[in-house]
């Protein structure tokens, strides 16, 4: 009779505890988030995106988790919270956690030379093989180029990257600047297999995947197409109101620097844990001193700035091991952005209010992860509303349509009734780039074509010895010759950089 005396007014307060927590939550909804699905269904309206998913974590639990839009247009299957996105770049706090986890079991450091833990390494000078860190690695600080046409331009491992890194030149001296470089952590994951003898994959999924009850969060394309909800990729123009499906895109090498599949739930328990300084249903996932390492600003980020001086609404950012720390109207604020073709994410906190955001989306060409993200905190944090949609998206559509006229100036610029100043035979063969090695030239039905890495290109002579790929990765490819008027190399943007192969002889 006593013990039914006691049980009796414990399920009695532990009932309204569970309603009060519930009805507190429910007032953050009813409140702050009124007229938020309609608001997202306009930005993406207006974007042309095609799908969303958004989650919402304040003080340890997850108050919001919802799908917008299709993650199969075509079908029109709705996106839900559990539906698989790429992540892209935000897999890089996971991968720099994971190296913390290595420093913590004393396995490797964060300051010292990292060539003194892995020999293997080697980069492009001595300075950077007796200097670099694993900090100044994760912090992109070691003024290594980032040529990320070898990570998407070919099917390299994460080792053959990780062999290449001493090809790559530098394009600032160590420890000037910001070079935002997805490389160093692609050598990371091949450091973290080196010192564990386990794939990056297995380790990741086993130290922080598991006992975050992770438990839908891949690596693969492939492991993702055999679930029942994963999203499709797509590109959309909003100016030309057009939207394709595109390939999906995740090479052998990038699991470390942008590999990771995963959906609101699972995310959120990252969150949690994040939030929580390391902690997860009680228990430490990630050891304090791990957790602050990710948290210590390294270097400048030139990526979030005020506009001016008088910008209330964000402050310059700085960059710590996988994540960029900045403030937002005065509020603490880390996050980082994760973008690849179809796909593109935000996941963002607020520490001292223990407030975090993810949106996930499945469409390229706008940013509404970001507007999103920013939108949220504003309400949540009971802020001044900036319109951030409506504040970029005039500004993005003004552009975009200045590059048409500027792309369509470019086509006028051609000399017309010019002809290459060689025989088509003469460009026919092979030539070399030390890092990007081979390009061929072939002749196809009286056309030029180019075959670079995972590329097979036509090439339609423009003017004199410049072609047309019709391609924005590859393109311009231009020829030139010596004073004896042999063609000896050839000129390739790639990517946006220009790049030269010498042809063999």
């Amino acid at each position: 009779m006593q013990i039914q005396k006691l049980v009796l007014p414990l399920t009695i307060i532990l009932t309204l505890l569970f309603f009060n927590s519930n009805s507190q939550t429910d007032s953050i909804l009813n409140k702050s988030l009124k007229g938020f699905d309609d608001r997202v269904e306009k930005i993406m309206a207006d974007w042309k995106a095609v799908g969303c998913a958004v989650g919402i974590v304040k003080n340890g639990k997850i108050i919001y988790a919802k799908g917008f839009g299709y993650r199969d247009l075509y079908k029109k299957l709705p996106v839900t919270a559990q539906t698989l996105f790429p992540i892209a770049s935000n897999t890089k706090l996971f991968t720099a956690t994971a190296i913390g986890l290595l420093v913590n079991d004393k396995k490797i450091e964060w300051d010292k030379p990292i060539k003194k833990f892995v020999p293997e390494i080697e980069f492009n000078s001595d300075n950077l093989n007796n200097n670099v860190t694993l900090r100044d690695m994760l912090s992109h600080r070691t003024g290594v180029a980032s040529p990320d046409f070898l990570w998407f331009g070919y099917d390299y491992s994460q080792k053959d990257i990780f062999n290449k890194l001493k090809l790559i030149k530098s394009e600032t001296s160590f420890r000037e600047s910001m070079i935002y470089n997805n490389f160093m952590y692609i050598a990371a994951g091949e450091i973290i297999e080196l010192i564990t003898r386990k794939k990056f994959e297995n380790f990741v999924t086993e130290k922080l995947f598991s006992p975050l009850n992770m438990t839908n969060s891949i690596f693969t394309i492939e492991q993702m197409v055999k679930t029942s909800d994963y999203s499709k990729a797509y590109h959309s123009e909003f100016i030309n109101n057009k939207t394709d499906s595109v390939d999906y895109f995740i090479g052998n090498s990038i699991k470390a620097c942008g590999g990771i599949i995963s959906n609101i739930n699972d995310l959120s328990n990252w969150l949690i844990c994040q939030l929580s300084k390391g902690k997860f249903n009680n228990n430490e996932i990630i050891p304090s001193s791990v957790f602050e390492e990710t948290m210590k600003p390294n270097i400048i980020d030139f990526g979030v700035y005020p506009n001016n001086l008088n910008d209330k609404d964000r402050f310059y950012s700085l960059y710590a091991l996988g994540r960029g720390i900045t403030t937002y109207k005065g509020h603490a604020m880390t996050y980082h952005d994760g973008g690849i073709t179809g796909f593109s994410s935000r996941i963002t906190t607020f520490p001292n209010d223990s407030l975090g955001i993810i949106v996930l989306t499945n469409t390229t060409g706008q940013n509404i992860s970001n507007f999103l993200a920013y939108e949220i905190a504003d309400r949540i944090l009971n802020l001044e509303q900036t319109k951030w949609h409506e504040n970029n998206f005039d500004g993005t559509k003004k552009y975009r349509e200045r590059k048409k006229i500027e792309e369509k100036n470019l086509k006028s610029n051609k000399v017309l009734n010019t002809s290459p100043s060689h025989k088509l035979v003469d460009y026919a063969g092979e030539y070399e780039n030390e890092l990007y090695g081979k390009a061929t030239i072939k002749i196809l039905n009286n056309k030029l074509n180019l075959v670079l890495g995972k590329y097979n290109l036509q090439l339609d002579h423009f003017h004199y010895d410049l072609f047309d790929t019709h391609d924005q990765v590859v393109s311009k490819p231009n020829f030139t010759a010596d004073n004896d008027g042999k063609i000896t190399s050839l000129l390739i943007d790639l990517n946006g950089q220009p790049t030269t192969f010498l042809k063999s002889k």
